[in-house]
Parts: structure tokens; sequence; C-alpha cells
């Protein structure tokens, strides 16, 4: 399943990349029909090689390389629509400081937008018709599976990755080369059913176990399937000192521009914070900052700082919910920007977080959560972060949001590396600006 996602995401990017050319050479023609001298060419080409590396970004971070972008044509046009006007703003603003170059950026930009966001709109149409209609893998769930319906539905969910569901594998059912068959786990297959499919090893057929299944296509962990093995043969507990050295510098790097955003911000920040109870009847006394006892890094205990977002007089030590009524105007207003995240950067220069990891929970909750949700502590196996998996998908403010939460952060520690956190960081960006996710 992962190779085929990453064919077909390879098919969404690669092809974009070529349209981008395409589209200039075009606009290229069209502006200057009399052709352009070698050397002027060769300086366009390299400029507009760094813009496409930023256009890139941009389109990943409004996930136009996710299939799931593709489900519904309104969908993927709203989002190609708001990432193509970003692209041009950003455009414009970098060839605004080479006067040297010979386009007038704001409407040669837009003309080679447009010839671009066609192409990649008749594109994406064509890959989304050919998923659709010319469906590689027939999948069957075997008849022993404890959860059929789940199986069904998660199949049927992604379609757009080339499954299709065929139904239940019965003794009599006649497949044929490229299906997939759905099993439970080693220990759920009697030997009887084991030798059955053994029989078909030379048919072309591939055999996957759910979990396996589930985890490539959502993302997450199922966690019916954890155990002390699961954990001994998916973790990697040993030393990883040069992802942790590249990572130690990007935390470094990054947190120190957040301190310096921190710094130039924080007058205006604090005088809001101050003068809220003004206008709120009183509401909204206390400090400036908050900070609570939070679990780290192998169960470590730190000092996590933010911008006090809640009356502190209603301040305890319990999940936010959504909608909470302890939060102030000004800082519904701050959590919307992510601004009351900012004195973390302090946490993070002093090695306590991480730019990207599992969410540090309160003292007292993790406690709870682990009594309550087995291996629930493996979340704390790597150094918790400001932004992480989880928090793009899941608000936990309940105990079985905690355990969805999981599944993901669970994910993150198996799969991390930098290109993930890359991932995280770039769409955690996308919601901050287009004030989703939290």
């Amino acid at each position: 399943m992962r190779n085929y996602r990453q064919l077909t995401t390879a098919l969404l990017v690669v092809p974009i990349i070529a349209l981008f050319y395409i589209g200039l050479f075009l606009t290229m023609q069209l502006w200057y029909p009399s052709g352009l001298e070698l050397s002027s060419w060769y300086a366009h080409l390299f400029h507009f090689t760094v813009v496409y590396l930023m256009w890139l970004v941009v389109l990943f971070s409004y996930r136009l390389f996710d299939w799931d972008s593709l489900r519904t044509t309104q969908t993927f046009l709203a989002r190609l629509l708001g990432a193509l006007l970003a692209c041009l703003v950003i455009a414009v603003l970098y060839f605004y400081f080479q006067p040297n170059l010979l386009i007038t950026p704001r409407r040669f930009l837009l003309v080679h937008l447009l010839i671009s966001g066609v192409g990649i709109f008749i594109w994406y149409m064509i890959i989304r018709n050919a998923a659709i209609f010319n469906r590689r893998s027939n999948v069957y769930i075997h008849s022993s599976h404890p959860s059929p319906g789940e199986a069904q539905s998660l199949i049927e969910q992604h379609g757009l990755l080339g499954l299709n569901f065929a139904g239940t594998l019965q003794p009599n059912s006649e497949l044929v080369a490229r299906s997939i068959v759905v099993v439970p786990t080693r220990a759920e297959l009697s030997q009887e059913d084991s030798t059955a499919l053994f029989a078909l090893r030379n048919q072309g057929i591939r055999f996957v176990e759910y979990h396996e299944l589930y985890e490539s296509l959502t993302r997450t962990v199922h966690l019916s399937v954890l155990n002390e093995l699961w954990f001994l043969q998916s973790i990697d507990y040993g030393s990883h000192q040069l992802f942790d050295a590249l990572k130690r510098i990007i935390d470094i790097v990054l947190g120190l521009l957040g301190t310096v955003v921190f710094l130039v911000t924080l007058p205006v920040i604090a005088a809001l914070i101050k003068i809220t109870p003004l206008f709120t009847s009183g509401k909204s006394s206390g400090g400036v900052f908050f900070s609570q006892q939070r679990v780290g890094q192998n169960g470590r205990v730190f000092t996590l700082y933010k911008y006090r977002t809640m009356d502190s007089a209603a301040v305890n030590n319990t999940w936010t919910q959504r909608g909470d009524s302890r939060i102030t105007g000004i800082g519904r207003a701050l959590r919307a920007l992510r601004l009351d995240e900012l004195p973390q950067s302090l946490n993070i220069l002093k090695g306590d977080m991480s730019i990207v990891g599992p969410r540090p929970e309160q003292v007292n909750i993790v406690k709870e959560l682990e009594a309550q949700i087995p291996y629930y502590a493996e979340r704390h196996t790597v150094k918790p972060g400001l932004t992480g998996w989880a928090q793009l998908h899941v608000y936990a403010g309940s105990l079985e949001e905690t355990r969805r939460k999981l599944q993901y952060d669970l994910y993150y520690v198996k799969h991390r590396s930098l290109l993930f956190d890359l991932e995280i960081i770039i769409k955690t960006f996308y919601n901050v600006i287009t004030f989703s996710g939290r």
C-alpha cells in the first residue's frame, strides 16, 4: 500500500513541476514573441526555479498532494485557487527585489499562473478519473476477520488509491492476479485458514494484515494491535545520534527565530492581556504568562510556558474543551493565531521540547490516562513538540479523543524522520494562516 501511495503521489508532484516550466515557456513566448537571448533565458530560469520551490511548499501546505483533495472537485478547486493566489503574492514579492529581470511581475506572473493552473486542474482531473474508473486491486476481507464492517468502510473510503472492495473471501471465491486479501493478525488465523491461504501463494495474490493496511491508509496505528511485542518490533528504541543532532540544530534555529518574534511582540500582547479586565468586568485577572508542569521525554517533568489565555481564577488542571468558557476574548484570538505558544520557544531552546513531537500533557492528566489507556506512556519515547502529527487531526478534550490522538502520536514515534517533521511543520503553517485545526 505504501509503495502504491508513493507512486500515485509522484503522479501528482512530478507533472506539476513540469507544468510550471511549461507555463513559463508559453508565457515567455506570448510576452516576447521575437525571442530572448540565451543568457536572459538562463537568468529567468534560475530565478523561476527558486520561485517554483516556494510554490511547491505552498501547494503542499494547501494539501494538494494529498489524495483526499481529489475526492470532490469543489474542495480541490477551492484549495487550488487559494494556493495559486498565495503563489502569486510570493512571486510578486520575490521579483520585486529582482530589478534586473525583464519581466513585469504582476501581469506576467498572473498569465503564467493562469496557464499553469489550468494545466494542473486538467491533470488532476485526468488522475482522478483514472483512479476512480481504473481500479488496480480487488480487495477481499477474510471471513475470519473480527470487524469486517470496519475493514470494508476503510477500503471504500480509500477507493482513489486504487482499492476496490470485492467482498468477503469464501472458500469457493475465484481470485484474479493483483487481488489483495485482508487477513486478521497471525494469532487470529486458524491453522486451517493459514493452510488454505498458503495454497494461493503462486497466484499473484497479495496478503496483508488488517492493522498494516489500516496504518498505511490512515497514517495512524490501530490500538487493538498494541502489545509489548509490537512495540519491540515496530519502535526503534536505539540511539539516533545523527537524527537527534540534526533535529536539535533545527530546533535551535527555529527556536531562536521564535524567541525573536516572542520578544518583539511581547509588549503588545502583554498590554492586550492586561487591559482585557477593563472591558470584561474584571474577567481575565492575573499575570501575562501561564506556567504549568508537563510530562516530557521519558516521563521527565518540566515547566511549560504560555501566554495566559484564561481567567486565572478559573484555571485548573483539567482538559480545555471546545468553546471553553474560561478562555478570555483576547485569549481566543491568541489561540486562533497560535500566539499563545510563543513563550514555548524558550522551552525549545532549553531542550525541554522540540518543534515537532507529541504535545506534552499535564502531570495529573497523564497519570489518569496511563491508568485508562494501555501503553499511553510510550508517546513519551520522543521529546514533546510545539506541534505534532496528532495536533493536525485531533483536538483531545475527552478520553475517546485522547485514544484517537494516541493513534497519531504512536504513528509519529514509529515513522519519525526529518521529512515527516517538515511535512508537519508545513501543514501546521497552513492551519495557522487559514485559522483551521484548533
